[in-house]
């Protein structure tokens, strides 16, 4: 039995429906898509042999399968707004409409698929997972490299400053009344000039800045500076890097946005298990089977950026990303 553990069926990067079953030679009984907001039975996504599949589903029947799904996904959203149900239930009939798509049964034998990148040749033939064709020839974009070691060092410090709070056991009312302060003065510095961007501190942000070291931390991945000590207010502004802030303003307030979202649910920090853990890879090259340009480059599956996602033109019927880790690393 093959389990496909997605963060989020509707959100981040298209899926590869084919890679596992054709690429790599396997064969899978049920694969589920878990996210914070329920699990779902994604497992027509991963193949084109639907009947199949459903001939080899016999650990129970499939209405008991629905049923504790969606008990789960009950549970899951316990305690949210009518808005916030509304929202999930449209998301969840999509997703159901586009699952049910006779794009994801049919049988496409002209789709060249890589098979598995990692270990030796001999070992992958072994297993029969060298795919379709052993090289990446089938892929019609260049290799692309990935400018997102900002993401990282936003991600660490977060990850910092939420450690603090967890040693210090901080209550959590007093965490999210942190972590709002810090959205609005990021808001406040994306909407700002390009050129100048300068925001003044208030009495209530100079205390979290001489409390919270990492505060500071933060503020130099997104390449602005504190400004505490010297002649006139108290400020924060940019470092010179223009660009670097630009670009790492929206990734920042996409990642205080989902811990928010998570302390709200009752989500805590635990370090290593929540959102965001530190030590994340980047500055690797990406290849992908296809891309829609300009906005659905395949590094944009990478950037932090919520809105943004790689786009496979092709999708539907079958389609891959690669990530290969800089330097020859091993993780």
């Amino acid at each position: 039995m093959f389990r496909w553990i997605h963060l989020d069926p509707c959100e981040g990067v298209y899926d590869n429906p084919l890679l596992y079953e054709k690429g790599w030679n396997k064969k899978l009984d049920y694969a589920i898509g878990i996210s914070k907001d329920g699990v779902h039975d994604i497992t027509k996504r991963y193949t084109r042999k639907w009947h199949e599949v459903l001939s080899r589903r016999t650990i129970t029947s499939e209405d008991t399968v629905s049923a504790i799904l969606m008990n789960i996904t009950r549970k899951c959203r316990s305690g949210l707004s009518s808005d916030e149900l509304l929202a999930l239930e449209n998301r969840d009939r999509k997703e159901s409409e586009e699952l049910s798509k006779a794009t994801y049964l049919e049988v496409n034998n002209s789709i060249s698929l890589p098979g598995r990148q990692s270990g030796s040749v001999e070992w992958r033939a072994a297993r029969s997972e060298l795919g379709q064709a052993d090289s990446l020839s089938c892929s019609s974009c260049p290799i692309r490299r990935c400018v997102d070691a900002h993401v990282s060092k936003i991600y660490d410090a977060l990850s910092a400053i939420l450690s603090h709070f967890c040693d210090n056991n901080i209550p959590n009312e007093r965490i999210i009344e942190v972590f709002v302060t810090l959205r609005s003065l990021m808001q406040n510095l994306k909407d700002a000039n390009f050129k100048s961007r300068r925001v003044t501190l208030d009495q209530k942000l100079q205390q979290i800045f001489e409390i919270l070291p990492s505060a500071e931390r933060l503020l130099s991945a997104i390449s602005l500076k504190a400004e505490l000590h010297t002649v006139g207010d108290p400020s924060v502004a940019t470092d010179g890097n223009l660009i670097h802030t630009s670009l790492a303003l929206p990734v920042a307030l996409d990642a205080v946005d989902e811990i928010l979202s998570n302390y709200k649910s009752n989500i805590f920090y635990t370090k290593g298990h929540q959102f965001p853990r530190g030590n994340r890879l980047c500055s690797g090259s990406v290849l992908a089977s296809s891309e829609q340009l300009p906005i659905g480059i395949a590094t944009a599956a990478f950037d932090g950026i919520r809105l943004s996602k790689w786009e496979e033109p092709d999708g539907a019927k079958g389609c891959w990303l690669m990530y290969k880790v800089h330097g020859g690393q091993t993780c």
